[in-house]
């Protein structure tokens, strides 16, 4: 759907409520596209970050001696 913008100003709140069950709305200023109106779809709720690598590394010796081994550096 496309509509003028003098329009989209005069039917704004019946627009919102059509775009639930609708397409796309594209907003025309002199005929030209300035933007797009699309329903609202909320984020996807996926793994949090934290915590997501829980168990994928390992603990190898006592991580609170010191280490003695000695590091070559060039």
């Amino acid at each position: 759907m496309e509509i003028n913008a003098m329009d989209f100003k005069n039917e704004c709140l019946e627009i919102l409520n059509r775009i639930h069950h609708s397409d796309d709305v594209i907003i025309l200023k002199d005929g030209i596209p300035v933007a797009k109106l699309v329903r609202y779809a909320p984020p996807r709720r996926g793994a949090s970050i934290i915590g997501s690598m829980t168990g994928v590394g390992e603990t190898v010796g006592d991580l609170t001696e010191p280490f003695d081994d000695e590091w070559e550096v060039d």
